[in-house]
């Protein structure tokens, strides 16, 4: 594909969509460990290190797990048949929840 090695096409699709997660894991960091007014904060007893680390690792592992459910997707039908399934449930199961919600 486009005269490269399809491992060097996944491995720079990666690599690119690791530099966006690190800049939002950045700011997601931050945002949990600012002051927010009257000098609380969202994460209180929580390293902004280990909060850090923990969320990148989930993002690189949430893409990876995205990466290998795409090898599942060889021919558009199927992807758009399951897009099609997933458009129909999806206002059936958020009313499901609503009422769950609502009527607890």
């Amino acid at each position: 594909m486009m005269g490269m090695k399809g491992w060097v096409q996944w491995a720079s699709w990666y690599f690119k969509f690791s530099v966006f997660m690190l800049i939002a894991t950045a700011i997601l960091t931050f945002v949990f460990h600012v002051n927010v007014g009257g000098g609380r904060v969202i994460l209180t007893y929580s390293d902004p290190s280990v909060t850090f680390v923990f969320v990148l690792l989930y993002s690189l592992s949430l893409m990876t797990l995205c990466f290998v459910i795409t090898t599942l997707f060889s021919k558009g039908m199927l992807y758009a048949f399951s897009r099609w399934v997933g458009v129909r449930t999806k206002p059936a199961l958020c009313s499901m929840i609503m009422e769950m919600i609502t009527f607890n």
